[in-house]
This record gives C-alpha cells, structure tokens and sequence, in this order.
C-alpha cells in the first residue's frame, strides 16, 4: 500500500509541477503577445496623428471625429499596459509561489516535497474512516456520557 501511495503522490507532484509550469510559460507568452501589440497600437497612434493633421488641413468639419478615434486609441493603448503590467505582476507572484513550493514552504510545498506528511495525512485519514464506522457501529459507547439536557 505504501508503494502504491508512493507512486500516486510522486504522479501527482510531477502532474502540480507541470501544470504551474504551463501556467507560467502562459503568463509569459501573453504578456509577450501584449507586449508585441502595444508597439503595433503606438505606431497606429502615431499614423493616425498624421492622418488627422492631413485631414485637418483638408476639411475642419472632421477633425473631432479624427480626435475622438486617437483619443480611443490611445486609451486602448493605455488599457493594454495596464493589462501588461497586471499580467507581469502575477508572472512574478506565480514565481514566488512555485518557488516556495519548490522549497518546501507551505502546506502544499510541504505536501509536495515531504513524503512523510502526506503518509501521515492519509493515515489520519484512514484512522477517521475506521473511527465513523465504530461510532456508527455502536454509537451508544461514544455517547453514552452526553446527555440532551442536563436537570441540576
């Protein structure tokens, strides 16, 4: 049995190591991609701002409307940063904590690390299973010193 759980817990660990090793790879490839397509948004924003001076040259009649597509632009620009730094911050904390894990910290880098913890958890568990059977065996012997209510 304690091979079995042996081989389940050393299964798990490599599957929670390679599932936050996605998450990370993920994080990183997205804020990459972010990355990429604020450059393209900036250089969008600086042709539009040409094109709205040309037009502005032509016809006055539509420069609110060339003012109001930059002005979108620029906050969707703005928004991408955002978004940008946000991801970056949570790449960074996903680091802190695989690396934690990695260390041992924690109750799951404990879990993760610490083959003995997890034998005893599940022996407790086992312990718990056989102590609800007993009480529902025979629950007179583990109750028998309660009493609903209590006169003086």
């Amino acid at each position: 049995m304690v091979k079995i759980d042996s081989s389940l817990y050393s299964d798990n660990r490599d599957k929670i190591g390679n599932t936050l090793s996605s998450f990370e790879k993920t994080g990183k490839d997205v804020q990459e991609l972010i990355s990429k397509r604020k450059h393209d948004i900036d250089s969008m924003i600086v042709s539009m701002s040409n094109v709205a001076q040309n037009f502005d040259q032509l016809t006055e009649g539509n420069k609110a409307e060339v003012d109001s597509m930059i002005t979108s632009l620029k906050n969707a620009s703005s928004e991408l940063e955002k978004l940008s730094k946000g991801l970056n911050k949570t790449t960074l904390s996903l680091n802190d904590i695989l690396e934690k894990i990695n260390e041992g910290s924690g109750t799951l880098g404990k879990m993760i690390n610490d083959e003995s913890l997890y034998t005893n958890m599940d022996s407790l568990s086992f312990n718990l299973n056989e102590l609800v059977k007993n009480i529902q065996k025979d629950p007179k012997r583990y109750l028998k010193h309660m009493r609903l209510v209590e006169v003086f």
